[in-house]
Parts: structure tokens; sequence; C-alpha cells
């Protein structure tokens, strides 16, 4: 949102959304996360005041107060006007030396030639794809096993790798595990699948040719066009969604995004799902979870003392990237981790909140699920039991019902 330049902001009912808040609450939330330097601090509280004014200059001018406001837009003023100006981070010393860095040759060739192994096990016949599934994980591990031990002969991590290579290391990794491996398979059939009937339906000239790959790509999506032939590359991420936003992925390829696949694909990017399955595919570390308010490890710490004995094994604790218009927090059995929404990393969040959104994915940590006639419960009776034994259960619910959020 840029002071002097007119936003659009839409009527919903009594309710304002200002275009590009909560951008500027996330670009805000990076810069303090990173610290700012002295020399810009006069900068960015120009900035900073002046994006708060301009919303309260449009809420005067439709005769509402800040807190008519879409509940995305309202937290996103309260957040810019909740920062201290006065008191800003500076950016942290790295006294560390910078690590040389390494190369590994023809890493991102041979992705290419692993993605087209991948898209002929999706459209083999079926009693051909467990010998090809099986030779092109063998594959995948034994390439992914020798860029480990090169980067253990440099002593080196992912970090070292420039950003493509480093990519393409991430997404091996990722697609070494069997699991994922399979879902990758099954969300490209499915994607192939939806093609062939939005090009039926469509009516497409004949030759029109389909071809999608997922990958560990900076954007969402993009479409390459060249001749009749149409590639979609979207992210790895998308690999775990419904079948419905796989086939968005494909209409929006072949017919151009409109409004409701547009807005579908990106409430699914916002998902505590997605944000999870980058998590994993980026490989946050452990120690991470260090927010702008709250730090994970803290409430974790605090959360096991009080409720579990001090006995619960840290899982992996990630704050999304984004605002999340749902769900506010998730835990993943597969990979242990603990997925917490920025939406509550303010200083308007009561610590009890933060806590019970934390106490609430531990307990499916410590439960498990429960399988009935091949349907999975996490939240069965004896899970909701332990969650009243929260010590601020009931005021936590009041405040997430207030704030139209749910958990997973």
């Amino acid at each position: 949102m840029s002071p002097g330049r007119s936003r659009k902001h839409t009527h919903r009912g009594n309710s304002v959304r200002i275009s590009g808040a909560v951008k500027a609450m996330n670009t805000a939330r990076r810069r303090l996360s990173e610290g700012i330097p002295p020399a810009e601090a006069p900068q960015f509280r120009r900035w900073v005041t002046q994006v708060v004014d301009q919303i309260e200059t449009i809420c005067r001018a439709n005769r509402i107060r800040p807190e008519q406001l879409l509940p995305p837009t309202y937290r996103a003023y309260l957040y810019l006007r909740s920062i201290d100006l006065q008191n800003l981070p500076p950016p942290q010393e790295d006294v560390s030396a910078p690590a040389a860095p390494v190369r590994i040759r023809n890493l991102v060739a041979l992705t290419r030639w692993l993605q087209e192994q991948l898209q002929e096990i999706a459209a083999a016949p079926q009693e051909q794809r467990p010998q090809l599934r099986q030779s092109a994980l063998r594959s995948v591990q034994e390439t992914w096993r020798q860029v480990e031990n090169k980067l253990q002969a440099a002593g080196a991590g992912l970090e070292a790798l420039p950003a493509p290579s480093r990519r393409a290391c991430q997404w091996l990794r990722c697609l070494s595990q069997p699991a994922h491996f399979d879902r990758h398979i099954s969300a490209l059939q499915q994607v192939q699948q939806a093609a062939g009937r939005i090009l039926a339906a469509a009516r497409k000239p004949r030759g029109v040719q389909f071809q999608a790959e997922f990958a560990h790509i900076p954007s969402l999506y993009r479409v390459t066009t060249r001749g009749r032939t149409v590639k979609l590359t979207a992210s790895e991420a998308y690999t775990g969604a419904p079948p419905q936003v796989l086939e968005d992925l494909a209409r929006a390829a072949l017919l151009g995004r409109d409004r409701s696949t547009g807005e579908r694909l990106k409430a699914y990017s916002e998902s505590a799902a997605f944000q999870q399955a980058l998590g994993a595919l980026e490989g946050e570390p452990v120690s991470g979870g260090r927010g702008s308010t709250y730090d994970l490890q803290q409430v974790f710490a605090r959360v096991n003392a009080e409720y579990f004995d001090g006995k619960m094994p840290a899982p992996r604790l990630v704050w999304n990237s984004t605002i999340t218009h749902r769900k506010l927090g998730h835990y993943q059995f597969s990979s242990d981790t603990v997925l917490i929404s920025i939406t509550l990393d303010t200083p308007q969040t009561p610590e009890y909140v933060i806590d019970y959104v934390m106490y609430h994915e531990l307990l499916h940590k410590a439960l498990g699920v429960q399988v009935v006639n091949g349907r999975r419960y996490a939240h069965t009776p004896a899970f909701r039991r332990a969650e009243r034994r929260f010590r601020y259960y009931n005021e936590a619910q009041e405040y997430l019902q207030n704030l139209g959020q749910s958990l997973s």
C-alpha cells in the first residue's frame, strides 16, 4: 500500500476491504524481522504512519470505524498502528564468515530429466506403473544421496548453493520420501485428467497438448505456451491439494484465471496445509518459529510444562508466511510439525490465545487419530475433554469466535 497512490476499497455489507493493507502489514513484518538500518528508519517511520493515515482516511470517507473493516484489513491496521516507531529493531550482526559457494554440476538438468520420468509414470497404463515408479524413486533417492555426500564433503549446507540449485536439492530431498513421491504422481494424474475434461468441454482446436509438472519454484505457478503446447509448472506444495484445486490449476493454464478460480487458488495457498507443505519443502530448522511478537519455542515450553509435565518431545515449530483467513493452526503427523498462522503474531493477541492454539495442536500430536470404518477422526470425544482442561478455554474460544477463525 503505497502512500500517495489511491487504493481500491470495496464494500461488503457494512464492512470495507482496503486493497493493499494486508500486503503492507506483511512487508512491515518482514522488514522488522530483518531489522531496520538506522539510515532507513526515518523513511520506514514515514511509510508506516502514512499507511495508517490512509486507512483511517478511507474509514472516515465511508463513515465507518476501523473495527468495522473486514477482519484481515482490521488486523493489518491494528498491527501497523501497534509498531513502536521510536524503538525499531536494528539489523542483527552476522559475524560469521560467508560460506564459499558450492556448485553441483548438471543438477538442474538432472531434475528436468526426472520430471520427464514422473510425467511418464503418470501417463503410463496401470500395469506398468509399479516398475516405472520403483526405477524413478530409486534414481531420485540415489541422486539425493550423492548431493548429500558432496555437501558433507564440502562442509556446507543447502544455503551454500545458488538459488536454482538449492531449490532443486530441496525438491529432490522431498521427493526422495516414498509417500511424497506417490502424492506427486497422484497430483500429476489428477491435473492431466482435469485438463482432458476441460479441453473436451471447451472444444479447443485439435492438437492442443497439455503438459504439467510440480517443482520447487518461487511463484505459485506459471504457464508457458509454445506453438500448440501449454505447459503448467506449479509449486510442489500444491501436490497435496484437493481435486478441485488441482482442476483449478489446469483450468487457469488452459482457459485463463477467472475470478472464482483465482480466489480458490489463492485461498489454498494461504491455507495451513499449503504452508506446511512449503515449510517441509524448504526444511525450516526445528529451532525456528521466532515471530515479531511471539517465539513459538517459548510458547511450546510454557504449554509443555503446564499441560504435559514437560515430557512432550518438541515438534518442528513454524509460523506460516501469510495471513490466513480460515485456520489458525495445523499439526502435520508425517513431519511432526506444528504450524501457527502469523495472524496471531501481533501485540493484540493475548498470551492465553497463542498458548491455547499451541495446546490444541499438541493434543493432536499426543492423542493421534482414531480410524473408524476407514475414516480418520482427530477431534474425538477424548480430544474435546482434554481440550477443555486448558485453563482459559472459554476465554480463548470467545476470542477466536470473535476473530472469525478456527483451528485444525
